[in-house]
């Protein structure tokens, strides 16, 4: 299972958005997804866009010759066009 640590947010709201706009160190990762064609990415819609702790796991791995299906929870917003989002190394969602 992937993990990191949500719970250390600063108290004050400027910091705790500073500290929102950075990559979190992932606490665990898979060594590869190499036995992986097809990838099931589930994530709620955080401020318009996915959640860091998502981006930072999306920039781990080679994702040529996969397929990512994006799932986004969100309040109406649907996936606020993050299915759109340009990330470098993945070469395409589903």
């Amino acid at each position: 299972m992937l993990g990191f640590d949500c719970l250390n947010y600063a108290a004050d709201y400027n910091t705790c958005t500073v500290h929102a706009k950075t990559s979190p160190e992932l606490v665990s990762l898979l060594e590869s997804l190499d036995g992986y064609d097809e990838i099931y990415l589930d994530y709620p819609n955080y401020w318009r866009t996915m959640p860091r702790a998502v981006y930072t796991f999306l920039e781990k791995y080679e994702w040529t010759g996969k397929t990512i299906h994006p799932s986004c929870t969100h309040e109406g917003s649907d996936l606020a066009r993050t299915e759109k989002m340009p990330i470098e190394n993945i070469p395409r969602w589903a």
